[in-house]
């Protein structure tokens, strides 16, 4: 009986972990403009996330936020960008964003480089499972839309909790009612059995309560 209640919370858990990811992969693919809250001029300090080494201090930061989506971004040299246009190649501007989804708690995560020098823009190469994967489903560029691989440790935990819990409550209240229903039928509320005129249930032994008895 202990092993069968530690199999069936495992199961859970990892059926939790799953919606997680469904919930989280969903939220990237269909983020749009449309739902998102931004502010291009915000207090911050540093990268949101490690640069590479020979990226210089940061100036410039701005958030996006949207149900189930965050985002940091933080740049370099944005000033030299806009003053001296895309053209000049005197100096090589810097972008990073770090994009958080999951609800209710941000869950996985992923990072984007851009570099630009001149006309020339360059994203970085990095593994999928830091930068995700592109996702562009709508016919116009939202960097954001991504499927992200990164685990953010707690937030995936709580919402692997969350949705464990929630699949478990849907479970047992759906066996409770579908054991009254058999009840109230004459059935045996464990195996479904017609207990017409029984006093034990011949497929699973459970005894018959005496009002299924006719």
């Amino acid at each position: 009986m202990m092993r069968r209640r530690h199999i069936r919370v495992a199961a859970f858990l990892i059926l939790g972990a799953i919606i997680n990811l469904f919930i989280a992969w969903s939220i990237g693919l269909l983020v749009s403009p449309s739902w998102l809250s931004s502010n291009y001029n915000v207090e911050g300090d540093g990268w949101p996330s490690d640069p590479p080494a020979d990226w210089p201090h940061a100036d410039r930061w701005s958030t996006m936020s949207g149900f189930g989506f965050d985002s940091r971004g933080a740049s370099a040299n944005l000033k030299e960008l806009v003053e001296k246009g895309n053209q000049d190649s005197s100096f090589t501007y810097y972008h990073m964003d770090f994009y958080k989804y999951g609800w209710p708690a941000r869950s996985v995560a992923c990072r984007r480089l851009v570099t630009q020098q001149g006309p020339q823009v360059k994203e970085f190469g990095e593994s999928p499972l830091i930068r995700g994967f592109e996702a562009n489903l709508f016919g116009y560029h939202t960097p954001y839309q991504r499927i992200a691989l990164r685990p953010l440790l707690l937030g995936f935990m709580i919402n692997t909790l969350f949705y464990a819990a929630l699949a478990s409550a849907t479970f047992c209240l759906a066996r409770t009612m579908g054991r009254r229903v058999r009840d109230r039928k004459g059935m045996c509320p464990i195996c479904g059995y017609n207990l017409t005129d029984l006093v034990d249930c011949p497929e699973c032994g459970n005894a018959v309560p005496t009002d299924s008895t006719t």
